[in-house]
């Protein structure tokens, strides 16, 4: 069996979804009831039908992920419930696994929508209940009609051939007729019923065009008119059942022009448009007419009678709008807004009906007509937006309603409504229903000629006629009720207080003008309350600011948000305020003084993170997340991580954050974390990374602290750091971690330059005598400077190791140079000379040293400098190391050349395994500090430079001021240029004749090509 098809009956793209609290009363649900101010789930809805069932979608509106589903076996009926309070919401009932099923409340922002919901509804089990009818009949056949002719029937047809139209004394208007019962010369009408024959004895019909009552549904539109449906007496006579051999056949009618009398089809039309407009009984047969009468009208020989139509019509509705008028203003005041709202009902509904008779007169007659005089206006031949202008029929009875009702009674209108709305703030019981109707009525009657034309944006605005005489005063009357009330409220309630009771008023007005007011107008009422409410009374509101920031109030400071997020620029002085204070208690958290040095990098960047948590959660709970509010965190955390105590001195965050990463990624981490915890506390810190202004000085240090761990191999693992790596990838882009790569790159590379090696010794049959590990590291990528090296003699037993490789590399790479880095050089050795065998790890000039006593057990400073060829800073250093660690003995000062050193003999520890610290790790920390600062500002000279050479190679010729903008934006994300270096850096480019000044100006500069 096949799958039913799917097909969509309607979609909305948002709806409102509510909890349903239990029903109260035996007369059903009210949405009043219900949060409405705060939807629970916001959506789109997909009404639609899989055969006779109906299936109500509730889905996300990104995503598509269905909410729920509420199946409608009947309507109306318990799946889909309208409340008794309002057109605009419904309760459903939503089918889950198990046959549960849960209420919940739908809502709709228009009233269109809602009433699109129903009309789908009932078209479709109105079409539910005629399939099943056209099955029943179809289950049970009729018997087929014997249309054959019997023995001794015949059929009779005369036709005037050849005789003159209006011979024999008829009218010039009179419709030709046939002279006996015979078939006209033309076949029935598309939609047309074959008629019974007459009753035997009756005499013969007239076919007189002005009437048409020989023939029924003309076209389409009349059978499936509304109000006909709803309309129509259920005593209304069904035709007799078709009878056999039909003794004759009469045709309906012919849809050729021909002559018309216009008086005597518009008396009977106007009886019909009469009953149409007070929604009067029409039979069907009568509307089948009418509607006949119009197109007869319209198409009528020797020229259309259209335009006379549309005046008389015209002359009419004016005249039934007048009488109505006269019936209305005879009303008492507390009894007109009642009468005037019904009234309206009754004809607005009427006009619809009424635009439906006319339909064919609106979509051929008018339609060309309006066309011609839109080309009179592009030519100037016709006034825009001309009241005269020609429109269909449903909008010339609005028209009318417009001119001869609202117009009127506007000022008693206008204050009787005014009045209602009035009493419902007070919390008197309107009628809601009167209200808007009345309100919709001056937005419906809009002068129709400004709707829907070529021409509308130079007619005005579509509710222009609503916001002159309504929406104004409304707005106005509004304003001045809120200044009376709020001058009380702030007399007698604390700013807490008084807040508290301006969301709640505004949540009600807003509720008020979504019940009466069109959605045009919302915003606009809002704005009135918010600003005589709040944006009267800032400076008040501003006084507490401070002190409710102060203190983090949430509930204070959620309200405060709340009332000032509507008013433009209401925000700014309360994100000032939270920059401000976010600020201060960094600066207050980081600005102590750490009592152990070592921890300082974890004490600044925890307390950091600690507080930018802190406040993020504050931002995210009372701000909801507020692009104001987010900008006042990153501002402050900006200026308290690159905040300096003295401004002589550089910013210290880079180097501690630098530190702080060091730390994490070393094989000795802090105590009590596991590797998630070091990888969290690794994301972490990209957080404070983000803040930082001198990245390009972080990088430095972070390169630095990088090149030890991979040489010294103290990574805790090489997954974490190429992790790290990445991070910072994510962060600054790939030119910023592109030497951090080439650093990973190289030790990688260099593992397998070792493995080679290693096959090169074998196959050469060459024996090292040692252990031997090298790193080839390319100059550029790491921060390690070839320039100042001590001077060094390798010692014997590491000669041939060094020899070997070379030439090994040599012919591996041809033209390439190596340049030994021994004071990075690490070394194992283990001692055989104590009573207990020790092993040292050690430099390699801590084991040149070391090396020389292989032969002698004493020996003086001069000559052990001679013999390892050390410069006398280094010598110093590396000969106190090994004495600090008691492998050598001193006698005398180490800087005295005839001081004596000796192999302690007796050295003993109760380690077997120790390490003597190499020469960088025993560097003076300012020293580094300092070197790595002087190094970032000679990058950052050539960085400028670079950059204003492409600048003004692009360029041509620049201002000064808008050459240092340039700049400024290409330095922006990588560091804060100063302005004295970036005058400095100009001045050295004009010197190398890379740029010159233009006519001897000194703001004017020019590309030297």
């Amino acid at each position: 069996m096949e799958e039913e098809m799917e097909s969509i009956l309607l979609i909305k793209n948002e709806v409102f979804v509510y909890r349903v609290p239990p029903v109260q009363s035996n007369r059903g649900y009210r949405a009043s009831d219900w949060n409405l101010a705060t939807p629970d789930w916001t959506g789109r809805m997909r009404l639609v039908s899989k055969g006779q069932k109906v299936f109500l979608h509730l889905e996300d509106k990104s995503s598509g992920d269905l909410f729920g589903t509420c199946p409608v076996d009947a309507y109306p009926g318990v799946a889909v419930q309208q409340v008794i309070d309002s057109s605009r919401y419904f309760v459903l009932r939503l089918m889950g696994e198990g046959g549960r099923a849960a209420y919940i409340g739908l809502g709709f922002a228009d009233r269109s929508d809602s009433f699109d919901l129903n009309v789908a509804l009932q078209d479709h089990f109105k079409w539910v209940q005629k399939s099943e009818a056209i099955a029943k009949e179809t289950e049970e056949p009729q018997p087929k009609l014997d249309l054959g002719f019997k023995e001794g029937e015949t059929i009779q047809i005369k036709m005037n051939i050849g005789k003159p139209l209006g011979s024999g004394g008829s009218s010039h208007s009179e419709i030709r007729k046939p002279k006996s019962h015979g078939t006209g010369i033309l076949p029935p009408p598309p939609g047309g019923v074959r008629l019974p024959p007459p009753p035997a004895g009756a005499s013969p019909a007239s076919n007189s065009g002005a009437s048409g009552s020989d023939w029924t549904d003309f076209a389409s539109s009349a059978a499936n008119n509304p109000f006909l449906q709803q309309q129509a007496p259920p005593s209304q006579p069904t035709p007799p059942p078709p009878v056999k051999a039909p003794s004759s056949w009469r045709c309906a009618m012919s849809l050729r022009p021909r002559r018309v009398d216009f008086q005597a089809v518009w008396d009977e039309l106007k009886e019909t448009v009469d009953g149409v407009i007070t929604l009067s009984d029409v039979p069907k047969k009568i509307w089948s007419d009418r509607f006949t009468d119009v197109y007869t009208l319209c198409v009528a020989t020797p020229e259309p009678m259209g335009e006379r139509l549309y005046e008389e019509t015209r002359r009419f509705l004016r005249s039934h709008v007048e009488q109505l008028y006269s019936s209305i203003s005879q009303f008492p005041k507390d009894e007109l807004l009642t009468a005037y709202y019904n009234h309206w009902t009754r004809y607005s509904m009427g006009a619809m009906y009424l635009n439906s008779l006319y339909s064919y007169m609106n979509q051929q007659f008018i339609k060309k007509h309006r066309l011609h005089e839109e080309l009179d206006m592009i030519y100037g031949k016709r006034a825009c937006c001309d009241e005269d202008a020609m429109v269909e029929i449903g909008d010339l009875a609005l028209f009318q309603w417009k001119e001869g009702m609202i117009k009127p009674l506007q000022d008693k209108l206008v204050q009787l409504l005014l009045d209602e709305v009035e009493r419902d703030r007070r919390g008197e019981e309107v009628k809601a229903d009167v209200v808007y109707g009345s309100i919709e009525s001056l937005v419906r009657v809009e002068d129709p000629s400004r709707k829907n034309g070529m021409f509308s944006t130079q007619c005005g605005h579509p509710k222009e006629f609503y916001e002159e005489i309504f929406e104004a005063k409304y707005i106005h009357v509004t304003g001045q009720w809120y200044t009376r009330e709020v001058a009380q409220l702030l007399e007698s309630l604390s700013l807490s207080d008084y807040m508290e009771k301006v969301i709640v008023k505004a949540q009600e007005e807003n509720m008020r003008s979504r019940r009466f007011l069109p959605s045009s107008s919302w915003k606009k009422v809002s704005a009135e309350c918010e600003q005589r409410m709040v944006g009267d009374h800032l400076q008040l509101i501003y006084q507490e600011c401070k002190e409710m920031v102060k203190t983090e109030n949430r509930s204070d400071l959620k309200n405060l948000y709340t009332i000032l997020k509507p008013l433009q620029l209401g925000l700014s002085y309360l994100g000032q305020q939270i920059e401000a204070h976010i600020k201060a208690k960094g600066i207050e958290a980081v600005g102590g003084d750490c009592p152990d040095k070592d921890a300082q990098p974890s004490y600044f960047v925890e307390n950091i993170l600690e507080v930018h948590k802190k406040y993020q959660e504050l931002i995210t709970d009372v701000f909801s997340n507020d692009q104001t509010f987010t900008c006042a965190l990153d501002k402050a955390c900006t200026d308290v991580i690159n905040h300096r105590a003295n401004p002589k001195q550089p910013c210290r965050s880079s180097e501690l954050l630098a530190k702080y990463i060091d730390g994490l990624l070393k094989k000795t981490p802090p105590r009590n974390l596991t590797e998630s915890d070091i990888e969290d506390k690794l994301t972490s810190s990209i957080t404070v990374f983000k803040y930082i202004e001198d990245k390009d000085v972080f990088q430095k240090f972070y390169a630095r602290n990088l090149a030890k761990r991979l040489i010294h191999q103290l990574s805790v693992s090489m997954e974490a750091e190429e992790s790290m790596i990445n991070r910072l990838k994510q962060a600054c882009g790939y030119e910023f971690t592109n030497k951090l790569h080439r650093m990973f790159t190289d030790v990688s590379l260099s593992g397998d330059l070792n493995n080679k090696f290693a096959a090169y010794c074998k196959a050469e049959d060459t024996t090292l005598g040692v252990g031997f590990f090298i790193f080839v590291l390319q100059s550029g990528a790491w921060p390690l400077s070839t320039q100042n090296l001590s001077g060094f003699v390798v010692p014997r037993e590491l000669e041939k190791p060094v020899t070997e490789f070379q030439k090994f590399y040599r012919k591996q790479f041809n033209g390439r140079k190596l340049t030994w880095m021994h004071h990075l050089c690490n070394a194992e050795v283990k001692l055989n000379y104590l009573a207990k065998p020790y092993t040292v790890s050690l430099g390699t000039y801590h084991l040149a040293l070391l090396l020389t006593f292989e032969t002698v057990d004493e020996i003086t400073c001069q000559e052990l400098q001679d013999a390892t060829q050390l410069s006398e800073d280094c010598f110093t250093k590396h000969l106190g190391a090994l004495v600090e660690a008691k492998l050598l003995i001193v006698e005398g000062d180490l800087k005295e050349p005839l001081s004596t050193v000796k192999l302690n003999l007796e050295f003993s520890s109760k380690r077997t395994k120790f390490k003597i610290f190499s020469s960088i790790s025993k560097e003076v920390p300012q020293q580094e500090v300092e070197q790595t600062h002087a190094s970032v500002d000679e990058d950052r000279k050539l960085f400028l430079q670079a950059a204003i050479v492409r600048i003004m190679k692009a360029r041509r010729m620049l201002h000064h001021n808008e050459l240092v903008q340039e700049v400024l934006s290409q330095c922006r994300g990588r560091f804060t240029a100063s302005m004295p270096l970036i005058k400095k850096c100009i001045e050295t480019l004009i010197e190398k004749d890379f740029i010159q000044r233009e006519n001897n100006s000194s703001d004017q500069y020019g590309y030297v090509a």
